[in-house]
């Protein structure tokens, strides 16, 4: 029921007015008239309930584990159970005693609030009817809890979440204020402070009363019956006992309010405990929550797939890898299209922060976005196994990538080698075995992918040394530096029979966006002569070629005979 706080706080505000109602009048008239006219009023609600009842089925939905406190398949289900399963489940009990605190405050309220006015303050019948702010601010502030509860759920809380805060609020706020309340000598001030206390009660209604229709959906009015019931024991015993506190402390009435703040806080404290295992239970048993790795395809929101964007909408982290690729639209534009904030991943705070990032994944789901496909890199099938080494789920949704979208160029992918990756070289590192694989791929007539180099958020060297952080400008390696270092590699390994100036090779640039482009030439030429314009870039090494791919790369090819030097890049590698 997707406003299921609203509607329960709805209920209870109601049930203040009548409290309101007789706060007015009990001083005016006679008391006796107040129960004759609540009690015709009971008999005629009970009519008109049994003349317009309908048996109407209520469509729940999907009942998440947050909510679903007892597994469904297990506890508490379609069909009828013994009364024990009502009183031995610790979550029961958990909103049992909550229920039970939350009335020892109010019937102390009740109870006792005129006679500490009058007693306290010499409150006259007029001043009593102060008495009504409690009650009136229990109604506004219950209606606004319902409803600002259902706007958290709404914006991916958690159900159990939301109960907690407002378990935590309507328990604590009043104990609080309970307290306040008889610290003050003044009477406009007692009853401000405990017209507040009796406010935030009413969060109650938006936390552990509404829990019984989240945990045990078809059978929470039998739970609810027996939670009041127990929640009458107060107003039972709290005027008796409290009463005897009074005259053992000789006419003191601090006891009496510290007494019932302290019920209520020690009974948060329990109920917050209850919560944690409760929400353990759910996680490591029938848990939803989960590590999504979501890949967003190469260009733009409209290459997300349908499955990732609707799990995207119900995580409550999203993060957004930014160093292994770029997309064509920036954070702000993909934040608009998917509704919700985007936190920017890039290495640094994925290396620092993972185990926090990971560990979070326990308590709600979680998006790592990444463009292109997510196992495409390296970084994260290490954040995909440190996942499984905490045991905690994963999901991966695949998408469009690099390695795949390659065969837009014109080659065949079954015709491709080991893929390479080119680093930018130093002045003190200039490794060279990507070459070295290049040329093993091209011995086996197979074409070679080289991913490009890019540097986004790299820190300064110099000021790395010196322990500060100074970021350099981003860089993205284009063809045709990748084409000068293979043939510098080449060269110094001595394997220009198999890679030299007249190697043919693929530059492509910015595939799937709406201006990607490919160029067929030389390595000599695309290092010299080729410019593929903004990043992101990448390179194919040609092997041996299919009648099929030459046609193919002739429609992009910078080379007047392109026919001559496929024919020799083909009878080479025969040989």
């Amino acid at each position: 029921m997707p406003k299921r706080s609203s509607s329960f706080s709805n209920l209870i505000a109601l049930g203040s007015l009548e409290q309101t109602f007789s706060a007015l009048v009990c001083p005016h008239i006679a008391w006796r008239i107040v129960f004759f006219v609540f009690g015709l009023m009971g008999f005629f609600w009970t009519f008109m309930w049994i003349v317009t009842y309908r048996d109407v089925a209520l469509t729940l939905g999907n009942i998440g584990n947050d909510e679903a406190f007892i597994h469904p398949s297990s506890k508490l289900g379609n069909k009828n159970y013994r009364w024990t399963e009502f009183i031995s489940h610790w979550p029961l009990w958990a909103i049992y005693i909550a229920h039970f605190a939350m009335n020892w405050s109010s019937y102390i309220v009740m109870v006792w609030l005129p006679s500490y006015l009058t007693k306290t303050f010499d409150a006259d019948p007029t001043s009593l009817s102060f008495t009504a702010f409690p009650y009136v601010m229990n109604c506004l502030l219950g209606v606004a809890a319902g409803h600002f509860a259902d706007s958290l759920i709404q914006n991916r809380w958690t159900v159990l979440s939301v109960r907690r805060l407002m378990t935590a609020i309507g328990l604590l706020g009043p104990g609080l204020f309970m307290l306040l309340f008889i610290s003050v000598d003044n009477l406009l001030l007692a009853v401000v402070f405990i017209s507040i206390s009796m406010g935030l009660s009413a969060c109650n209604s938006a936390g552990h009363l509404s829990n019984h229709a989240d945990i045990a959906p078809n059978h929470a009015g039998i739970t609810f019956a027996i939670s009041n019931t127990l929640a009458t024991i107060p107003g039972i015993l709290a005027g008796p006992v409290t009463a005897e506190l009074v005259v053992a402390s000789h006419g003191r009435w601090f006891p009496v309010f510290i007494l019932a703040s302290g019920v209520n806080f020690i009974t948060k404290s329990k109920h917050i405990r209850a919560m944690r295992k409760i929400k353990r239970k759910i996680l490591s048993k029938n848990r939803r929550n989960m590590l999504y790795f979501i890949g967003l395809g190469l260009a733009d929101v409209d290459d997300l797939t349908v499955k990732g964007l609707r799990i995207i909408k119900n995580c409550k982290e999203v993060y957004l890898e930014t160093y292994t690729t770029i997309l064509q639209i920036d954070q702000k534009t993909l934040e608009e299209y998917l509704g919700i904030q985007v936190i920017p991943a890039d290495r640094e705070l994925v290396e620092l922060s993972a185990d926090t990032i990971l560990n979070n994944a326990r308590d709600h789901d979680i998006a790592f976005l990444v463009g292109g496909d997510p196992l495409s890199a390296t970084t994260h099938t290490d954040l995909i196994l440190r996942a499984v080494e905490l045991k905690i789920p994963y999901k991966v949704i695949h998408n469009a990538s690099i390695m795949n979208a390659i065969g837009s160029c014109g080659l065949q992918l079954y015709h491709f080698g080991e893929t390479v990756s080119i680093v930018f070289w130093t002045d003190t590192w200039r490794p060279t075995s990507f070459c070295e694989k290049i040329v093993a791929n091209r011995r086996r007539g197979l074409h070679t992918l080289c991913l490009l180099d890019i540097k986004i958020k790299e820190q300064d060297e110099a000021s790395y040394m010196k322990k500060k952080k100074t970021y350099l400008p981003p860089r993205f390696m284009t063809t045709s530096q990748a084409a000068s270092q293979i043939l510098e590699s080449a060269k110094q390994l001595q394997v220009e029979d198999v890679i030299n100036d007249n190697t043919l090779c693929v530059g492509a640039a910015r595939i799937g966006w709406s201006d990607e482009k490919f160029i067929t030439t030389t390595l000599r030429r695309m290092a010299d002569e080729v410019d593929l314009g903004r990043p992101l870039h990448s390179l194919v090494i040609v092997g041996q070629l299919h009648p099929l791919e030459i046609d193919y790369l002739k429609i992009h090819t910078i080379e007047s005979s392109f026919d001559q030097l496929a024919l020799e890049n083909n009878q080479s590698l025969n040989h």
